[in-house]
């Protein structure tokens, strides 16, 4: 049985600009919300994995500050990386 979820989940936005990545940011999104935490489902994956086109880096930037935590997935790209820096990331 899943676990119940919460009205305010906590959203994990879980982004790469990398389609070979594309299966483990589905994986993580799904192990995060059937992840039961004293039985009750506390968080929420975010993916905008069909999302393309030229608005998509302000997307990312949305949705970046919009979430609690943000999972970078990167490999060579860095655009993403960038924007965590102003944010106050490392």
């Amino acid at each position: 049985m899943p676990p119940e979820a919460v009205s305010n989940p906590i959203v994990v936005f879980i982004s790469s600009s990398q389609d070979e990545f594309n299966s483990l940011r589905k994986r993580i999104k799904k192990a995060l919300e059937n992840e039961p935490f004293a039985d009750y489902s506390l968080m929420k994956g975010l993916l905008i994995e069909d999302e393309r086109g030229p608005v998509i880096k302000q997307k990312v930037k949305t949705h970046m500050d919009k979430s609690a935590i943000y999972l970078g997935i990167f490999w060579t790209r860095k655009v993403e990386m960038d924007y965590c820096r102003v944010l106050g990331g490392s």
